[in-house]
């Protein structure tokens, strides 16, 4: 008898456990067992539950999600929320489960400055983001960054919000490798840049992207290229 009341309360405290864990962090086992990019992991360390494993995830401001392993209690800290796109293969060992922080709405538009904007990261080329972006909404277009404050909100909603890391298109061509952008839906030339160091730096590489790991910084890649993207949509 007392084994069985001492499995109810194991049982139970697990359940409340896994309750106080899904507040905050939700299971997705699309991608439980599954090996993922190098630069995706931030470390591997042991801990003896899935709470404390996601806990230490919490406070780490870098930490996105996490795989934990049930068989020998490893946690495996992520940097971002994952896509098809991460994965590499399959690990090693069975008994990986994967958990990422709750996203906050971010398949939504948020609002920003009178403007609009949503995240999609499904990679595309340039192209085709824009096409996308135009079924969204036929006024939208990827996104064209005019300000260091709009850059920081873009950060925030990409990394923070969405848990997206590496890069994502904007809405410029720099066609002389002179560092002078021109944005594509209003035609102007932009009065804010954001160029990492010694980009551009390639003559053939028009089109411009944008790095969530690097503060917002930009660098030129060839447009046929696969990245996500953000779509903006002006104020109605």
């Amino acid at each position: 008898m007392e084994t069985v009341v001492i499995f109810f309360i194991a049982i139970s405290l697990f359940v409340v456990r896994a309750e106080i864990l899904t507040d905050s962090m939700s299971r997705n086992p699309e991608y439980d067992n599954k090996n993922v990019h190098p630069t995706k992991t931030l470390t591997t360390l042991n801990f003896r539950s899935l709470l404390q494993c996601a806990t230490f995830c919490r406070s780490n401001i870098n930490c996105k999600a996490v795989f934990y392993n049930l068989g020998n209690s490893f946690c495996q800290l992520l940097s971002a929320c994952l896509d098809p796109a991460d994965i590499i293969g399959k690990q090693d060992s069975q008994g990986w489960i994967y958990y990422e922080f709750k996203k906050q709405k971010c398949n939504q538009w948020h609002n920003f400055n009178q403007h609009q904007y949503k995240l999609d990261r499904v990679p595309r080329n340039f192209t085709a983001s824009q096409v996308f972006c135009s079924s969204l909404n036929e006024a939208s277009y990827i996104i064209e960054v005019n300000s260091q404050d709009e850059n920081d909100w873009l950060v925030n909603l990409t990394k923070d919000i969405c848990g997206s890391s590496g890069e994502y298109w904007i809405n410029g061509h720099d066609e002389d490798n002179s560092g002078m952008v021109l944005w594509l839906n209003t035609r102007k030339n932009a009065s804010y840049t954001n160029w990492y160091s010694n980009s551009p730096d390639h003559q053939y590489e028009t089109c411009i992207v944008s790095s969530i790991d690097f503060k917002g910084e930009w660098n030129d890649i060839s447009c046929r290229e696969l990245r996500p993207v953000v779509c903006e949509l002006d104020a109605i």
